[in-house]
């Protein structure tokens, strides 16, 4: 068993065990949105850190959650937010988290429901199926983590993570077992706000990545269910030979699994190709656009637009980017969706090596944000 003098070192050392290297950039970034880019953006009292999962697809139902300390009281922007979605069989769940020092760490929940009533959000009365979720979802948890406490921990983005408070890595640390391990396949909304001069609930997207320079569109629909149904097919291609491999067979197979989508693509009588700058919004993703223009609600996406490079050249211990950042901001709807484009996994810094699919909006749609910096 590791010597872990403190909470903190147990907690860095797990989070540095149990995400990728791609993950852990990632999470440095959303920090800096937290901590700097938000700020300079937007003006209202924003809140972070809610996921969801659809539980009843036909209707687009879904269970959200968030991990917060005990004390922990809705802001106004969440209160809102509950009232409006649980009228619509939409569930939210709070999660405390109560972690341990130990190989591996040990971790314990506590759900509190809200849902909608007649002064607005409130919390719900535990009954026992909160108490079966709380269970499952910590026995899910453990029973990984006990799977990485011979692993090697990773460095990257430690030096940041090292200057959190202790309670913002315990929330850091269940919020990332519960999607590696206890939610799977959940879509994370970066911040939530309640804009009072336009009485409008506003969902955030934020990302760092510069443009890409075409799309495709289909030919004979516009309508994003038939974009995903080729984004299923063209993931398909070659993928039961492709898990059957191993060593360089799976590098060579990878690329012909690209080179044949391209070939897909490219067939005039399907798509369109348009050669322009446009940024990508991952398909998983797109579903909260949906949710968003069905209910009356903003959709903003943020783009910080630089090109991939090592932590220590772009931010600063403080989670502030070390030059002048070009920030780009688009109220993203439907229509707003141009048409598709992919890369090969780890080439996007995708957290696998499967293709990834993406709704590509132009960037002359995005107006440049002036922020004060530094």
């Amino acid at each position: 068993m590791p010597p872990y003098a403190n909470l903190r070192d147990c907690i860095i050392d797990y989070l540095m065990k149990i995400d990728s290297v791609q993950r852990l950039q990632g999470l440095v970034s959303e920090l800096s949105f937290e901590k700097f880019f938000s700020q300079k953006v937007f003006s209202e009292k924003i809140s972070y850190g809610w996921f969801s999962k659809v539980r009843n697809s036909t209707n687009d139902q879904r269970d959200w959650y968030k991990v917060a300390v005990t004390s922990y009281n809705l802001s106004d922007a969440e209160k809102k937010l509950v009232d409006k979605l649980s009228r619509n069989g939409h569930r939210f769940f709070i999660i405390h988290p109560t972690i341990s020092i130990g190989s591996p760490p040990g971790i314990k929940l506590e759900l509190t429901q809200y849902m909608h009533g007649r002064y607005g959000a409130w919390p719900k009365v535990k009954n026992n199926e909160l108490v079966r979720r709380t269970e499952s979802l910590e026995k899910k948890i453990v029973k990984k983590l006990k799977e990485f406490s011979g692993k090697i921990s990773k460095k990257e983005g430690k030096d940041w993570l090292i200057t959190l408070a202790i309670s913002d890595l315990e929330i850091l640390f269940a919020t990332r077992c519960l999607l590696d391990f206890g939610i799977e396949y959940a879509t994370d909304v970066d911040g939530i706000y309640y804009d009072s001069a336009e009485e409008k609930l506003n969902f955030i997207e934020f990302k760092r990545k510069d443009p890409a320079h075409r799309y495709f569109s289909l030919l004979n629909t516009s309508t994003i269910s038939q974009y995903r149904v080729k984004s299923k097919e063209y993931s398909e291609i070659l993928i039961d030979r492709i898990r059957l491999a191993s060593g360089d067979e799976i590098e060579r197979l990878r690329s012909q699994q690209e080179q044949e989508i391209n070939n897909k693509l490219n067939d005039s009588t399907v798509w369109n190709k348009t050669v322009d700058e446009c940024f990508g919004l991952d398909l998983s993703h797109i579903t909260n656009v949906e949710l968003c223009e069905k209910n009356s609600i903003k959709y903003n996406y943020v783009i910080w637009n630089h090109s991939r490079g090592k932590l220590n050249t772009l931010f600063d211990m403080k989670f502030k980017p070390k030059d002048n950042p070009e920030v780009l901001l688009k109220v993203v709807a439907v229509e707003d969706l141009r048409g598709m484009h992919f890369t090969i996994g780890k080439k996007s810094g995708s957290f696998t090596d499967d293709p990834r699919f993406q709704m590509m909006i132009p960037k002359d749609l995005f107006t440049e944000c002036k922020i004060n910096y530094p």
